[in-house]
């Protein structure tokens, strides 16, 4: 394309100088001239076309050296710039594959923490089950034994009033130690909680607690509250007795509220207190991340994200409140199979 470029200029350089040879030959003839032609002046017109147009092949080849020059290094630039984007898309790659491996490694690992809190929540409470029952009827029962025994003496020291004082110091002792065994056996596991169901062992819980902590509890109980399975049931009563212990500890309020409603989707739990409340940023972060949780708090929403269930701490405009919702819920005739099986174990 240059070339045929370079020719026709040639060509146009040429017939301009053909041009002007017949011009000055049609000048000289109608003219007469006082300098005639010499015979090599077309000859160095032609010279200096010639030199001009070989300088403009020159010029025209240098540029086309340094075109393609240019294209050479656009070229290799290109072509390393490829190497380099194929490289970093190579570790890009290869970061993310790792990165995915970790995020299922982290997400394996939640996991499997939280099968373990679930675990050990179980243990915890087949083991206060267990224990309460011990104390109940092992430790209960000598302790009665005890009581009985100590009557009969105090029936045989009624002539000495020194002795006999001392067996009534020593009655009233045992019935101490036997009111507070059966405390903590019920605190350990409420045997109502299997015989009588979920309300009478909050009602329970609820009116010891005011009696402990001058804290009064106000409670909103379904009336038509079914049977749930047993460990939806151990749930809500040790979110419940978890709850009135912060309430009692941070709070500050001389009020609590318990609400439990069933619904079409399981059960719905709200305990509330008028107290100081906790600070917005912390409940913040809490909701955001999980950060500044108790063990108690912590161990409340695993219970809840065992059974399927979730929970909600929030301001009460004044105070706290907690709200647990539990999809869970048998009624009618498996209620009535959970009910027979929990009075048989």
């Amino acid at each position: 394309m240059a070339k045929s470029h370079f020719l026709h200029d040639y060509e146009k350089a040429m017939a301009s100088s053909r041009g002007s040879g017949f011009s000055l030959s049609r000048s000289s003839a109608s003219r007469p001239s006082a300098y005639p032609d010499k015979p090599g002046k077309k000859s160095l017109a032609s010279d200096i076309v010639r030199d001009q147009l070989a300088a403009a092949l020159e010029k025209n080849a240098a540029s086309e050296r340094e075109r393609v020059r240019v294209e050479q290094q656009l070229r290799a630039a290109n072509e390393q710039l490829d190497l380099k984007i194929q490289e970093r898309t190579s570790e890009l790659t290869h970061a993310n594959e790792l990165l995915q491996d970790e995020i299922q490694r982290r997400v394996q690992t939640e996991e499997m923490l939280r099968k373990l809190s679930a675990r050990i929540l179980t243990l915890q409470d087949e083991e206060r089950r267990r224990l309460g029952r011990e104390l109940h009827d092992s430790a209960g029962q000598l302790l009665a034994a005890l009581h009985i025994n100590l009557g009969v003496i105090a029936q045989r020291t009624q002539g000495d009033p020194i002795l006999s004082s001392t067996v009534a110091d020593s009655a009233a002792l045992a019935d101490q130690v036997i009111s507070e065994i059966r405390t903590l056996s019920y605190l350990l596991h409420p045997p109502m909680l299997d015989e009588t169901g979920l309300a009478s062992a909050i009602e329970w819980y609820a009116r010891g607690f005011s009696g402990r902590s001058k804290i009064n509890v106000e409670l909103d109980l379904d009336p038509a509250l079914p049977r749930f399975p047993t460990e939806v049931e151990t749930a809500i009563f040790r979110i419940v007795q978890e709850s009135l212990v912060n309430i009692h500890r941070h709070s500050g309020s001389s009020i609590a509220s318990i609400s439990l409603r069933a619904n079409f989707d399981g059960a719905v739990l709200v305990v509330r207190d008028r107290g100081c409340g906790i600070a917005p940023d912390i409940l913040k972060n809490m909701e955001a991340c999980g950060a500044n949780i108790g063990v108690g708090i912590g161990g409340m929403r695993e219970r809840a994200r065992q059974l399927g269930g979730s929970i909600t701490i929030r301001a009460g405009n004044p105070g706290t409140l907690v709200e647990v919702n539990l999809p869970v819920l048998k009624s009618g005739a498996s209620s009535d199979a959970v009910r027979r099986e929990a009075i048989a174990r």
